[in-house]
């Protein structure tokens, strides 16, 4: 990478890291080197709590309110009892919230490694869950990213793919946790199916194989059997060796019997029929072409080229989807190094550049900054949709999201008041070659809180 042009410091902090800083300038002074030291490690967030703890919390607080329902006291009393458990939890998960964020939200300004972080946080998207209206994971999906996620970018695409179906977050988010085949033991105890497809739909469309990747109804159906069983873990599974808020696979849900899905025969075989479903998944040609789309989209525009993502879809079939290949097939496409080539950034891109452009990655008051994101229609796991957030410019540049925008702008620039110097954070901040005219605007503002608000609400910094 180093002796092509425009392969410059600048546009590998700016464009495929989280915004440009003197320290990463520095550090990317090759910029082939730079990113070489970074795809192939893992990039988890230390002091994160365990998901099993998060889980716990709210399956302690059920029983809780259970045993305040059923007490016998005056009802007065009851109610009382009640209205503390009901308080208690909803403190402690709001704490367990805010901790877990703000832990994640530190990692993205602090690390090192700014573009494994942008992998990881393209990982998340696209294996989305949301804390929108799901209390009992509200406090664990941060952990979920970090345990399934994160700690699986060094490998292939497969195992990360196995270990996100099989984490708890994911199976209580889309429902597989319940999910039970008519055919199970207590499936005819309840002489009822409940098999939810939910989990096996969003696998083939938004995982895998893409809404165009050849399946249809009947292999959603024959994928939602192949993973009945596989559950979360709660007080009363001890006795099948599950503990609370772990994954297990219960065979007492499990529909017996041999699946067909896109053509091919999966015996029953418990969980391993599960399994080998996902590798096959994994590995179809679809789904090669599927994640090469999407972060090829990520990396090189709103529009990529066909070439471009037969590229990356080439080098994920041939490495049976080894991440680090396919992620260093991507960033090194010469459209992603192309100046012209500029992606929007999101509020949490935007927000989480200033902190490390501006060298604030420890400001007071930080759950102002995720009272910030989530004013700008961004809170971390709170997508709208199982699709996750969109990735174009489309959906980021309204009107109203711009307002918001240069508002954050302007109050960061008033926190940090006249002696911030803004001309010195412009410089390693703003393309030299591009920027030229805003450089001397900001240089020559009536203040330095002046200077900083145009450097932060300007269309350069908007665009990565």
């Amino acid at each position: 990478m180093d002796n092509m042009n425009p392969r410059t410091p600048f546009r590998a902090t700016n464009h495929l890291g989280l915004g440009a800083n003197a320290r990463d300038l520095l550090h990317a002074r090759s910029p082939a080197a730079w990113i070489k030291d970074q795809i192939g490690a893992s990039t988890t967030v230390a002091g994160m709590p365990a998901t099993r703890d998060q889980i716990a919390l709210y399956q302690d607080s059920l029983r809780a309110r259970q045993e305040a329902r059923s007490a016998s006291i005056a009802p007065d009393k009851r109610a009382l009892k009640l209205r503390m458990a009901q308080k208690s939890y909803r403190q402690e998960s709001r704490d367990a919230v805010t901790r877990t964020l703000l832990l994640r939200l530190q990692q993205s300004t602090m690390t090192e490694a700014p573009v494994k972080e942008r992998l990881a946080l393209f990982w998340s998207n696209h294996f989305t869950v949301s804390r929108l209206d799901r209390p009992q994971i509200a406090g664990a999906c941060a952990a979920y990213e970090n345990e399934a996620i994160r700690a699986n970018l060094d490998g292939h695409f497969a195992e990360l793919l196995v270990s996100v179906v099989q984490h708890p977050v994911m199976l209580l988010f889309l429902d597989n946790a319940v999910s039970t085949g008519p055919n199970s033991v207590l499936g005819k105890r309840r002489s009822r199916s409940g098999i939810n497809e939910n989990l096996a739909r969003e696998i083939l469309e938004l995982h895998t194989l893409g809404v165009d990747g050849g399946y249809g109804q009947e292999d959603v159906m024959a994928l939602a059997r192949i993973i009945t069983g596989w559950t979360v873990g709660n007080t009363r599974s001890r006795r099948y060796g599950i503990e609370p808020g772990d994954f297990g696979f219960l065979d007492l849900i499990h529909e017996p019997g041999t699946q067909r899905l896109l053509g091919r025969d999966y015996a029953d075989q418990g969980l391993d029929q599960g399994v080998s479903a996902l590798r096959d998944l994994a590995a179809h040609p679809s789904t090669a072409r599927f994640i090469a789309r999407k972060l090829v989209t990520q990396l090189a525009g709103d529009t990529p080229s066909d070439a471009d993502i037969d590229q990356v879809a080439a080098v994920f079939q041939q490495t049976d989807g080894h991440l680090p290949s396919v992620h260093a097939a991507a960033l090194n496409l010469e459209s992603v190094w192309e100046p012209a080539v500029r992606k929007f950034k999101t509020p949490y891109e935007l927000l989480v550049s200033a902190l490390r452009g501006l060298d604030v990655v420890r400001p007071p008051g930080a759950e102002g900054l995720l009272h910030a994101l989530a004013t700008m229609n961004h809170s971390p796991f709170f997508a709208p949709s199982p699709a996750g957030w969109p990735d174009t410019a489309g959906h980021w540049s309204s009107p109203t999201a711009l307002d918001q925008r240069i508002s954050w702008g302007v109050s960061i620039a008033e926190y940090l008041g006249n002696h911030f110097d803004a001309p010195k954070a412009a410089v390693n901040m703003l393309d030299p070659s591009s920027s030229a005219r805003l450089l001397t605007a900001i240089d020559e503002a009536a203040s330095p809180t002046q200077g900083l608000a145009l450097l932060l609400a300007s269309p350069d910094f908007q665009w990565r």
